[in-house]
């Protein structure tokens, strides 16, 4: 015994070598049943010594385990950056060899935090952010730690300014976990989902090995990661999209989005408060929905008891005039909302409550639209606190081009609870159950002045149709391509009040879910039971049915090919067959 124990350091280096060189091999499926901490700690440290673990730099661990929610605080085994497909590669043999699950991080700004899992190894891909445009001009590849701004910015770069790809609202989204999931944009009526522009992948398999994805490669693969949520079948490392033309200057034409002169207008119509008024704006809108000339990009409000549209038309103001008040959204429209001087290329025209700005350019459009989404969390507090220092002018223009999604960074420090489905055309009675609702949160709202979490709710969301409806239900992962509207509730908790004394911090943070739970009630009563797997809606039961619909059962048999022992399996994506009267043929580890 005596021997064997001065053995043991050489005993326990022999093991420690091997795991770092035998990573590749897979242990089989009783990984779980053999996991040794200290080796896999060996086999990942071999692949890159800035893995932090929480008993090593735990600072710095703790950093890197946050999320954009904030809600959401997990306990990863370790987190390792990666810089290249190799990097990630081998980091998912050590993880396969030792039985450890694994999640990949870039945005992380799902509301479940499903980023980070607790005892999972999260693959951080942020510093993958290269790019590249095909000679003949008609693909562009980017790496997946880039995010939307970051992708805009770079296409707009290579390629200029006539040609896009749907990219999502807010600027630090991650460019993976959008396309991954499907992907809502301003520019998805003209050129459909993110995903639906995605040709290709390089993605790294639960075994490590490489592979190149596209219609004739790994086919089943580019289907199932087109909605069929991030992280759910391997890490994908690159993406390839199919580069379409836009509006410049009239030489292009492309998707049924002819445009001529002005590049780009930026309509919002605001509609007169009142929830009698609110409902038969909405109904009008609704009515005009389904022949919506598919060149408007539009999000939509009816919080508070109040309509507003917004987003983008690609063409110029006079016929985005035209075309609105034909379809007869130009009525009800809020007297107060007066247009100031150089506010609108059409002034002398339109009514008042109506606002048409043109732009020379989507970059250009799209990099201002951003700056309510990420001014809610920024460093000064609430919009209104904002000063003009060098600082925040510093940080203002890293939001804009995405570098402001750095983790722990002052934008990841809100809760968000959430409720989101989507839906056909609405009923008129689910419609004004759902503006009443938001109305009493409203008035609820100005009853505490300031004070209630409630104030911060937000009602609305992606205007859909257009050539969202150009593909079959089964062409992807993603089913809802009837869908017309996303209808989204929204709560944000700043800092502020979870820093309050209890019991007053424990009544307020009680509230969001309070709240929440009465637009689920209409939801359920009205049957939205469609969901997208991107918005990740708080205590969704069924979510496969919810998600995927008659798509569930291929993109199971696909989890079930590609990750037979669950390496990717976290929660709230989808998981492997189960038998008949069986277990999970995936051996989730």
């Amino acid at each position: 015994m005596a021997a064997l124990l001065r053995l043991w350091p050489v005993l326990a280096l022999c093991l420690i070598a091997a795991a770092a060189a035998q990573a590749a091999d897979a242990c089989g499926p009783d990984c779980s049943s053999i996991y040794f901490p200290e080796l896999f700690r060996a086999c990942i440290l071999n692949v890159s010594s800035s893995t932090l673990f929480p008993d090593t730099d735990y600072e710095a661990w703790n950093d890197a385990r946050r999320v954009f929610n904030a809600r959401t605080l997990r306990s990863p085994a370790a987190v390792f950056y990666a810089n290249s497909t190799e990097d990630v590669a081998a980091a998912v043999k050590c993880a396969h060899a030792w039985g450890v699950g694994v999640t990949p991080a870039a945005g992380r700004q799902g509301f479940q935090g499903g980023a980070v899992q607790d005892g999972f190894l999260v693959i951080d891909v942020t510093g993958m952010t290269q790019t590249s445009l095909s000679p003949d001009n008609k693909t562009f590849t980017v790496g997946a730690g880039n995010s939307n701004a970051m992708t805009m910015h770079a296409l707009h770069e290579a390629a200029g300014p006539g040609v896009g790809i749907t990219t999502g609202v807010c600027s630090f989204v991650g460019t993976a976990g959008f396309n991954l999931g499907g992907g809502f944009g301003f520019l998805g009526r003209c050129l459909g989902l993110g995903c639906d522009n995605v040709v290709g992948l390089e993605m790294v398999l639960a075994d490590g090995s490489i592979v190149q994805v596209d219609k004739d490669r790994e086919p089943d693969l580019l289907w199932a990661s087109c909605g069929g949520g991030g992280g759910t079948l391997g890490i994908v490392t690159k993406f390839t999209y199919r580069l379409t033309p836009l509006p410049n200057g009239g030489r292009f034409h492309s998707a049924g989005c002819l445009i001529r002169g002005v590049p780009l207008t930026a309509p919002q119509i605001d509609y007169a408060r009142g929830v009698d008024n609110t409902v038969s704006r909405f109904m009008a809108f609704q009515k005009a929905l389904p022949s919506l000339d598919n060149r408007f990009g539009l999000f939509y409000g009816i919080g508070q008891a109040k309509f507003t549209l917004f987003g983008l038309f690609l063409g110029e103001p006079s016929e985005a005039l035209q075309l609105l008040r034909a379809a007869g959204l130009l009525e009800g429209l809020d007297p107060d909302r007066k247009v100031g001087p150089g506010e609108s290329e059409t002034a002398g025209e339109q009514p008042i409550g109506l606002v048409l700005k043109g732009w020379p350019s989507y970059l250009d459009w799209a990099t201002l639209m951003n700056t309510p989404v990420w001014i809610m969390n920024a460093p000064w507090g609430a919009p209104s606190n904002f000063t003009l220092t060098p600082e925040n002018i510093v940080y203002v223009k890293a939001a804009q081009s995405g570098e402001i999604r750095i983790i722990g960074g002052p934008d990841y420090n809100a809760w968000f609870f959430s409720q989101s489905r989507l839906s056909g055309i609405l009923p008129e009675e689910a419609v004004k159950e759902i503006v009443q609702y938001g109305a009493d949160v409203g008035a609820a709202c100005l009853e505490s002045k300031g004070a209630d979490v409630g104030c911060l709710m937000a009602i609305g969301g992606h205007v859909l149709g257009g050539a969202y409806h150009d593909r079959p239900a089964d062409a992807t992962a993603f089913p809802h391509h009837d869908a017309y509207l996303a209808v989204d509730g929204t709560i944000a908790v700043p800092p502020a009040i979870r820093e309050l004394i209890p019991p007053e911090a424990n009544q307020l943070l009680a509230r969001p879910s309070q709240l929440l739970n009465g637009l689920l009630s209409i939801m359920k009563k009205y049957d939205l039971n469609a969901a997208y797997a991107n918005y990740q809606p708080d205590a969704l039961s069924n979510y496969e049915e919810a998600y995927w619909a008659g798509n569930a059962p291929r993109l199971a048999a696909i989890k079930t090919k590609y990750d037979p022992l669950g390496l990717f399996s976290k929660p709230g994506t989808m998981q492997c067959l189960v038998a008949a009267g069986g277990p999970n043929l995936c051996n989730v580890l």
